[in-house]
């Protein structure tokens, strides 16, 4: 009988951080705008792998609507309550490891980092 309780508290436990993370991702999930540079759009999808990728719509007048997978792999942590994966920037060729936090609903954080340099990207939600 007292097998049976762990194994149903083991199970609980299980669901309860599936569902944490499950969450996390769909709040991720869908387009935001970069707070500095207001024509980059980031699209953030779910793939097929179960990881989060992003791709930048960027408008130009000399390009139509050019996409760019540049982040790839994000996982959530549920310790750090952060994605965590890696950039390539479109215009530079170098990967950089990527945090991703939030700040609230409609607001992220993203710290892209490479050895002692950081640079900090803030992206607010575009509501549909």
């Amino acid at each position: 009988m007292e097998r049976i309780k762990k194994a149903k508290m083991v199970l609980l436990v299980c669901f309860v951080s599936t569902i944490g993370w499950t969450q996390s991702q769909i709040d991720l999930i869908g387009n935001w705008q970069n707070e500095e540079r207001s024509d980059m759009v980031t699209e953030f999808y779910l793939a097929k792998d179960g990881l989060v990728y992003g791709k930048r719509k960027e408008s130009k007048k000399d390009l139509k609507n050019e996409e760019h997978i540049f982040i790839k792999k994000l996982k959530y942590s549920s310790d750090t309550k952060t994605f965590m994966g890696t950039m390539t920037p479109p215009d530079k060729d170098i990967l950089l490891n990527v945090v991703i936090s939030f700040e609230n609903k409609d607001r992220i954080k993203m710290v892209a980092r490479k050895l002692l340099m950081s640079k900090t990207i803030y992206f607010k939600r575009i509501k549909q």
